[in-house]
């Protein structure tokens, strides 16, 4: 999976259609190709563009052989990752991921948030499945991410195609411990996401200790067999989940 794909998927589902405005946010995007353009960086500049958003601010920063890359916008409606919270990634591609809900919040993001609260919690990073034809297809993110609270996720879907996923990551909302065939209430955004493009929902495990999504069955129950069996697991990896489960099925 080649990096710009990657970084789009960073930005799926940010602006949506025009609402009663709740705050401000930055909005930009530098790809590390233009070093002359200041406005998107670690923090922004009197050139950076502003939003008005009913939902939170996103800021994203991804590192990638070498060129580090920026987005910052709005993001309604919220996903799985809250109000206010960070995620890292921490594979051969660094991705940091900062959500928060005040006037202009995403300008100057605390990345290492996600690492240093008192709350965080690290866990396996994975998407791995079974692609068309039989064939394994990987990107670079096999690693760990940690966020600033939360729980680990271990979560099967199946594809509308037939094919299977596994994703293994972290969420920053709360969620109960254990499996369950259905998306606890924090996932509402990426259940529908799913929905709309025919996917379904094998299992949802969620634990509360340091990498505790490991196994297949990471916190209690087992995942069925479905089809043609379970998931096959390899080293297809996305950058958080960070950001949301969309990216599965684009």
């Amino acid at each position: 999976m080649k990096f710009r794909i990657l970084f789009v998927c960073l930005t799926v589902g940010f602006y949506m259609a025009p609402q009663a405005a709740a705050v401000l946010c930055y909005v930009c995007s530098n790809n590390g190709t233009n070093p002359a353009d200041r406005s998107c960086l670690d923090v922004v500049d009197a050139n950076t563009k502003q939003i008005e958003c009913a939902g939170v601010c996103i800021a994203v920063k991804a590192q990638f052989n070498g060129v580090t890359s920026f987005v910052r916008n709005c993001q309604n409606p919220v996903n799985n990752l809250g109000r206010n919270s960070c995620v890292k990634v921490d594979a051969k591609v660094i991705g940091n991921t900062c959500v928060c809900e005040g006037n202009l919040c995403n300008g100057q993001p605390q990345w290492d948030t996600a690492t240093t609260s008192a709350s965080s919690i690290k866990c396996h990073s994975e998407i791995s499945g079974r692609m068309p034809g039989g064939a394994f297809d990987a990107d670079p993110m096999t690693g760990t991410v940690t966020c600033s609270a939360g729980s680990c996720t271990d979560i099967m879907i199946k594809l509308a195609e037939g094919n299977s996923v596994r994703q293994r990551s972290c969420t920053t909302s709360a969620v109960p411990a254990g499996c369950t065939d259905r998306y606890p209430a924090a996932f509402t955004l990426e259940a529908a996401q799913f929905a709309s493009k025919g996917a379904k929902l094998v299992k949802f495990c969620a634990c509360s200790t340091s990498k505790c999504n490991a196994n297949v069955n990471s916190g209690t129950g087992s995942v069925p067999k479905n089809g043609a069996g379970p998931p096959v697991v390899s080293w297809l990896t996305l950058l958080t989940g960070i950001l949301t489960l969309a990216a599965l099925v684009l």
